[in-house]
């Protein structure tokens, strides 16, 4: 954690959303310190000015419905006061995933970015459920919104690039390394 500091988010019998302070060694949950509306499959995070957020589904089963992210316009988790900004996907099912996981990325050559990773319990593989398939998306910021846009394929290293201006990994000393899209700096999206 950036400041030291970790929590725990959970849906307490699909009552309410809680989240905890963990103790110093992240093996205890000090307090709880929010409280809000009930959700499940949250995944929270950070951005790099220091604004949280939330993304998370509806309690609907096995069944997808769309999500919901959150921004916190408190400076922390103690009092987030939570601004609903609507289904970043704009899709009724959320391409049939629910919120697993964000996580920041670093390309080599590029701004960072977050990618959204969630369950896809629809469409596991032969085995069913335990067989699971996943979705990884990269989160778009706007001027004043979030958007995950559904991409069949896209560059790790590039991942706003337009369609169509993806080339296939080339193998370097053993590794295999992205192309550059051939985008400008300035064309590309910053956080």
């Amino acid at each position: 954690p950036v400041d030291g500091q970790a929590f725990l988010i959970r849906s307490c019998n699909n009552e309410y959303t809680a989240i905890s302070r963990l103790s110093a060694d992240y093996l205890n949950s000090v307090a709880m310190i929010s409280r809000s509306s009930r959700f499940e499959g949250m995944a929270i995070f950070r951005h790099r000015n220091g604004t949280y957020y939330l993304i998370t589904s509806h309690l609907s089963g096995w069944e997808p419905n769309p999500l919901t992210l959150f921004r916190a316009e408190g400076a922390t988790l103690d009092d987030p006061r939570w601004r609903n900004m609507g289904n970043p996907t704009r899709n009724n099912v959320s391409f049939n995933s629910q919120p697993t996981f964000v996580v920041e990325v670093v390309p080599s050559h590029a701004s960072p970015y977050f990618l959204y990773m969630g369950d896809n319990w629809l469409h596991a593989g032969m085995q069913g459920l335990q067989d699971a398939a996943y979705v990884w998306l990269p989160i778009r910021f706007g001027q004043n919104s979030v958007f995950l846009d559904y991409r069949t394929a896209w560059d790790v290293e590039d991942p706003f690039a337009p369609r169509g201006t993806w080339l296939k990994p080339r193998l370097e000393g053993g590794r295999a390394r992205s192309r550059q899209s051939g985008l400008n700096s300035d064309e590309r999206e910053t956080f």
